[in-house]
């Protein structure tokens, strides 16, 4: 188990050690692990069982400021159908429309959108907000405008 901050954990308390690599790196090994209920629990899931379930009806997902997909990937690899993505930047809609070319991708301002023809088929609506760095070049009035508009598009949904 890499990527240990501190021995801020209920594990470090003194019971495991933490091991250091060449690159400064902690990590545990997970032998040394065993009988700490949170990695008993992740050791003894049925992964294989569950990645092979599949939903009982189709669910409908809009998503909005998608960027190149990450979060949309994840929502089809959960099951769910998208009916429309929206993305603001070109070379992002690009990249989805590449890597996904029977997605909707709506390239352009979130406020043109018409979301009529979606009403009432969409059981859910995701959105990969702009990041922080754009985030903090927009105004506070700004911001606040896109959170209320993301809102409102719900409400046609």
């Amino acid at each position: 188990v890499t990527g240990v901050q501190t021995c801020a954990l209920p594990i470090c308390k003194g019971k495991h050690i933490v091991h250091i690599d060449d690159s400064g790196r902690r990590f545990f090994y997970l032998e040394e692990l065993v009988g700490v209920p949170e990695i008993d629990a992740m050791l003894n899931t049925n992964w294989e069982q569950e990645a092979i379930v599949s939903p009982s009806a189709v669910y409908n997902s809009v998503e909005l400021f998608a960027g190149a997909g990450g979060l949309a990937l994840g929502m089809e690899k959960a099951g769910f159908n998208h009916v429309l993505l929206n993305e603001f930047d070109k070379f992002a809609c690009q990249t989805l429309r590449a890597n996904r070319p029977n997605w909707n991708v709506v390239e352009g301002d979130i406020h043109n959108i018409d979301f009529s023809p979606y009403e009432g088929k969409v059981h859910f609506l995701s959105g990969g907000f702009p990041c922080q760095a754009s985030l903090m070049r927009a105004s506070d009035l700004a911001l606040r405008k896109l959170v209320v508009h993301y809102s409102l598009r719900w409400r046609e949904l």
